[in-house]
């Protein structure tokens, strides 16, 4: 088995993170891949066809599906080199279920460099004008919530609004190239 950096990005929708993960991936030194785990992007085309018949803000497909979802997709992720994975089911992080809690920490995978992309409210709705400033800040404190909680080697908060693409990737990149990689 070979040896890889997970680098999880976070941050609420408009905050940076698929430009941030772009740059990133044509930045880094080694073999690289991007993994999106949104919930939408479901592996299996029979999960997907449920999601579209019967939603996916029910019990059954949050404790059980997502789960068996996510924990595919974490066997799929790459052995080695720099493996950047954009969003996470946050819900699934900071719930007030310890039981839900459990089974995500258990199934999402654990990060080498976990990623903070954030702003301020304004500004990000500068960017997503069909989101409300109350739920941007919402998501905003929610996000910070799962940055803290997620299990991560090292962490960086970067204001990826205040700062440009460029000087964001930079400043990503820099802290990526001191970490340690795992097994």
């Amino acid at each position: 088995m070979g040896t890889r950096t997970l680098i999880l990005v976070l941050g609420t929708d408009g905050s940076g993170k698929s430009t941030l993960c772009e740059r990133l991936l044509t930045s880094l030194p080694e073999p690289s891949a991007y993994v999106y785990f949104g919930l939408r992007e479901a592996r299996m085309p029979w999960l997907r066809r449920y999601y579209e018949r019967h939603g996916d803000n029910n019990i059954f497909a949050r404790i059980f599906l997502f789960s068996l979802d996510y924990l595919l997709r974490r066997g799929a992720l790459p052995d080695e080199g720099f493996v950047l994975v954009d969003r996470v089911p946050g819900w699934g992080v900071v719930s007030g279920n310890p039981v839900l809690r459990w089974i995500y920490r258990c199934v999402l995978p654990s990060a080498s460099v976990a990623i903070l992309c954030h702003g301020t409210a304004e500004a990000i709705i500068a960017r997503k004008p069909e989101r409300s400033l109350e739920g941007c800040r919402r998501d905003l404190v929610k996000w910070r919530d799962v940055y803290e909680r997620y299990p991560a080697h090292r962490k960086i908060a970067i204001d990826t609004v205040a700062l440009d693409e460029m000087a964001s990737a930079q400043t990503a990149l820099d802290f990526i190239l001191t970490t340690p990689k795992s097994s």
